[in-house]
């Protein structure tokens, strides 16, 4: 007897405990886990029944009532139940307070009493801001999207209807750890992410960088979710593995797997035991885009028809038979398929119309069945990132591209006023600025070809005439130009995709006439730019020292007649060269480098012949290394240099303001000019009077829907 009385003490003691746990838990602690079991967990019915505790429990609180009521509509439209409606009418009639769940509620009920009506293409704006990314996903139903927090380098999820996001993995910031995430895709149930992940430091901020990739899985719900899986790791520094699609049955993983330079595969991975399957052999040809149908027979991608040809067509491929067909032959730019959802078309991006647009081209059991149609006209240098299955097809932009300005500068070295746009042809494809020795022309690289190509156009415009000619060279330059003193050739660079170096050429501005003076060892830096020595001598460049894997990279010295390479330069791996400009009289070198390790930004000078260097300045990274670009004035009394301006340090839209410092050592001071974008290539003519550089970006990136274009069944 004694024995029960306690049991039921006990008993009492539990219900009273449970009791005040219950009212404890706050209203919004409710919503929250029911919200998690709807979403994350699939659960909708569990999910109706906690919210249904939430407006029963917390009826007080009427924005969060109104909330739950609007989510158990949503679950029961999904399962398809009819007292969707009923919810809908109850939240209008009763909490007319609440404008934001009132409005959702109203336009359920218009679209639910309304008869469908045929759909109207239409194009709208999903996402923008400086979070955007181009290198994620769509789910298939379109209400998430992957994407790269940059900030941060960690993966991440867009909720597009909530507009939040939730962060999947968590680096520690680029101070500790330096890894980040690349391209993503989520399985067709939304319950798994693949993504490729680059290994800096593994989260050890004094490590060394490895410099490779996995390639990785993680489920988002169901049992295990945030803990990745290993399922492919790169063969070396130079290899890149990439996630294209999920099979439908989310237990196979098309992928690319690239081994620079000479070898890009599409291959297939089996998720149950990591076994992978070469499905085609590239070559050195690397895709815009891969895409593989619906029930996983075909596989789509985009090849030059011929190795020297800068446009490219798309491409059909019979997985089993390996039978391989031109999808929409046109002499034109094809690019970038996508299957639709429903494996009823193949969407591509094409230049046909003279600019860049969406098309779609017609399917029967995987074959062509008619000819392509335009759908819409998109921005230049857009980036199609998926298909749903409601038939829209989800694209990014970058905002603007990049522009030449100038401006005027007084007897101090600093600007008169603010820049103005100084190349008004071809806007959005205009960089790397140089003024001639004489002063006469303008030197720049215009990139009118098709989005992310490397083909682009060497362009000599005269400051007095505005007249404008392009250079006829036999191979597209890369994105730098630097004078020799004659002021009637130029210094491009080339490179050589099959031997993964640069050839550099000394080229003439009227007949397009080349010269091969040198050919580096390694691709080198893009941000260093090979440069002619004031008395034409010799060039200045970045390369690679030795051959052993990851050497450390070097400034070096090329004298044209004895065609001797002096090393100036040498850089360990923790750190790297962002940029180099040699002064006018040819004495000094003026650097920046990027301590990885200590997360610094340093300018530097030393002597052009070689020696010890002496610090001008320093600059503390919230990322990656942020400042770059240099251009000495032409007394030598000064150096200018670009900085991430305070708003990008933040987190917020990409910026950059020019700063000068003196040459002979003290504080740098800004300009006075900070852009809504990165400034780059920035140069003084020869009186000193005026200052070109070229502004990359300035708008928000975005993604954008194309929704209602596919042909009703």
């Amino acid at each position: 007897m004694v024995m029960k009385h306690l049991f039921l003490a006990a008993l009492a003691l539990v219900v009273v405990l449970t009791g005040a746990h219950a009212s404890a838990q706050s209203g919004y602690d409710l919503f929250q886990k029911a919200l998690a079991t709807e979403r994350a967990d699939g659960n909708l019915r569990e999910a109706i029944q906690m919210y249904e505790r939430v407006v029963k429990q917390f009826a007080s609180d009427r924005a969060l009532v109104a909330r739950a009521l609007v989510r158990i509509a949503e679950c029961q439209e999904k399962l398809g139940q009819r007292d969707a409606a009923k919810v809908y009418e109850r939240i209008v009639r009763e909490f007319s307070d609440q404008a934001e769940s009132v409005g959702v509620a109203r336009a359920r009920l218009t679209a639910l009493q309304t008869p469908a009506l045929p759909a109207v293409q239409a194009v709208r704006k999903i996402w923008s801001g400086g979070e955007v990314d181009a290198m994620g996903a769509p789910s298939a139903d379109g209400r998430f999207l992957s994407f790269t927090n940059w900030t941060t380098g960690d993966l991440g999820i867009r909720d597009l209807a909530e507009g939040t996001n939730r962060l999947l993995t968590n680096t520690g910031g680029w101070e500790s750890s330096g890894d980040y995430a690349e391209f993503s895709v989520l399985s067709p149930d939304a319950r798994q992410i693949a993504y490729a992940w680059f290994i800096d430091k593994g989260g050890v901020a004094t490590a060394k960088c490895a410099c490779r990739y996995d390639l990785r899985v993680m489920s988002i719900t169901g049992g295990d979710p945030g803990k990745p899986r290993i399922v492919l790791r790169g063969e070396t520094e130079k290899s890149f593995l990439q996630p294209v699609a999920f099979t439908a049955d989310g237990k196979g993983l098309l992928l690319l797997q690239a081994q620079v330079p000479q070898r890009n595969e599409i291959a297939m991975l089996t998720l149950a035991d990591n076994s992978i399957r070469v499905l085609k052999s590239l070559g050195p040809h690397y895709p815009e885009r891969i895409s593989l149908s619906p029930d996983g027979r075909f596989v789509a991608f985009d090849v030059p028809p011929t190795a020297a040809a800068a446009s490219r067509d798309i491409v059909m491929m019979d997985v089993v038979s390996r039978e391989e067909i031109v999808a929409a032959p046109n002499p034109a730019h094809d690019y970038s398929p996508m299957f639709s959802i429903d494996g009823s078309h193949l969407l591509f991006l094409s230049d046909r119309t003279g600019s860049e647009a969406l098309w779609r081209l017609p399917l029967a059991a995987g074959k062509p069945a008619g000819p392509a149609v335009l759908v819409s006209s998109i921005a230049a240098h857009s980036n199609i990132l998926g298909a749903t299955r409601h038939g829209s097809v989800y694209y990014w932009t970058g905002g603007p591209g990049s522009n030449v300005y100038m401006v005027d500068l007084d007897d101090t070295q600093s600007p008169r006023g603010q820049p103005q746009l100084a190349i008004d042809r071809f806007l959005n494809a205009n960089a790397a600025p140089a003024f001639s020795p004489n002063g006469e022309l303008l030197a720049y690289h215009s990139r009118r070809g098709p989005s992310r190509s490397n083909e682009g156009t060497l362009v000599i415009h005269s400051l007095a005439t505005k007249q404008e000619r392009d250079v006829p060279l036999r191979d597209h330059p890369m994105v730098h130009v630097s004078w020799f003193p004659d002021s009637r050739s130029v210094l491009i660079s080339v490179r050589d995709p099959q031997e993964d170096r640069i050839h550099y050429y000394r080229s003439d501005v009227s007949t397009g006439e080349q010269q091969l003076l040198m050919s580096t060892h390694a691709a080198g830096i893009p941000l260093a730019r090979p440069q002619v020595s004031p008395d034409g001598t010799a060039i200045y460049f970045v390369d690679r020292v030795g051959a052993v894997s990851r050497p450390p990279w070097m400034v070096g010295r090329f004298d044209i007649a004895t065609r001797q390479i002096t090393e100036l330069l040498s850089l360990p791996n923790d750190q790297s060269l962002m940029s180099f400009q040699i002064s006018s009289d040819g004495t000094q070198i003026a650097y920046l480098r990027s301590d990885t390790t200590g997360r610094q930004s340093l300018l530097e000078v030393m002597p052009s012949t070689g020696g010890p260097s002496r610090e001008l300045s320093r600059h503390r990274d919230s990322g990656p290394a942020r400042f770059s670009g240099l251009a000495w004035s032409r007394d030598d009394k000064f150096i200018f240099f670009v900085r991430e301006n305070q708003l990008a340090a933040a987190g917020g839209p990409p910026g950059g303001s020019l700063w000068k410092i003196s040459a002979a050592g003290g504080a740098a001071a800004p300009t006075g000019i900070a852009l809504p974008g990165m400034i780059r290539s920035p140069n003084i003519d020869r009186t000193g009077t005026k200052l070109v550089f070229a502004l990359a970006g300035g708008g928000d990136p975005a993604v954008w829907a194309v929704e209602n274009f596919l042909p009703r069944k």
